[in-house]
C-alpha cells in the first residue's frame, strides 16, 4: 500500500512538473508573433490589389453586358414592330442626353426628335451606371431602322474611374446592325478599337 501510494505521489509530481513546460510550447513568442504579422502583411499586400483588379473588371464587364443586350433588344424590336426603334441614355426618362453614365432609353422614336412623346412609348430602361464606371458613347443616341440596320457607326466605351487601359471595354455598332465587343487581339491585356488602335478613358 505504502508502495502504491509512492508511486502514485510520483506520477502526479511529474505529471505536475511537466505541465509548465506543455503550456509553453502552447503559446508564441513575440518574436514568432512578429514573423506571422509580416508574412500576413505581405501576404495581404500582394493579395488584395489582384482581388480589387479582379472585382473592378467583373464590374466593367457587367456593364458591358447589360448594354450588349439593351442593344440587342432594341435593333429585335425594330425588326419586329417595323418602326425605327432608338436607345440612348436620359436623365428623366424621356429625352436624350449625351451622357451615357446614366440610365438608358428604348423607345420608338417615330418623329425622330430624341425624345418620348406623342404615341411613342417607352418599351424598357436600366438603372444608372455604378459611380465607379464611366461611359461614352454618340451624342444622339444609337438608332436602328425597322430592317435592323444601324442609322450610323457608334462606339460605347465603358471605363473605370481609374482611367486604366486594362479595365477599357467597347461595344461597336455597325451600319449593318451588327453589334460586337471590343478584344484583346495582341495580348497586352489592353483591349483595342475596330481600327486597332488600343482603347484609352
Amino acid at each position: 500500500m505504502i508502495k502504491t501510494d509512492l508511486m502514485a505521489g510520483f506520477c502526479a509530481k511529474s505529471a505536475f512538473n511537466s505541465l509548465p513546460f506543455r503550456l509553453s510550447q502552447a503559446g508564441l513568442t513575440l518574436l514568432e508573433m512578429m514573423m506571422v504579422m509580416s508574412i500576413a502583411g505581405i501576404i495581404a499586400m500582394l493579395i488584395i490589389p489582384s482581388a480589387q483588379d479582379i472585382f473592378t473588371q467583373h464590374r466593367i464587364i457587367s456593364e458591358l453586358n447589360r448594354t450588349s443586350r439593351l442593344l440587342q433588344y432594341a435593333r429585335l424590336q425594330a425588326i419586329t414592330t417595323q418602326q425605327n426603334i432608338t436607345v440612348c441614355p436620359s436623365a428623366d426618362y424621356i429625352q436624350c442626353v449625351d451622357n451615357w453614365t446614366l440610365g438608358k432609353i428604348v423607345f420608338a422614336d417615330v418623329n425622330d426628335n430624341a425624345q418620348i412623346d406623342g404615341d411613342e412609348i417607352l418599351l424598357i430602361s436600366t438603372e444608372q451606371s455604378e459611380l465607379q464606371t464611366q461611359v461614352s458613347g454618340p451624342k444622339t443616341g444609337v438608332t436602328f431602322y425597322l430592317n435592323g440596320i444601324g442609322a450610323s457607326p457608334a462606339t460605347i466605351q465603358l471605363c473605370d474611374t481609374s482611367t486604366q487601359a486594362q479595365f477599357s471595354r467597347a461595344l461597336f455598332v455597325s451600319l449593318q446592325g451588327r453589334i460586337t465587343t471590343s478584344k484583346d487581339t495582341n495580348g497586352d491585356n489592353v483591349h483595342e478599337k475596330n481600327n486597332g488602335n488600343a482603347l484609352r478613358c
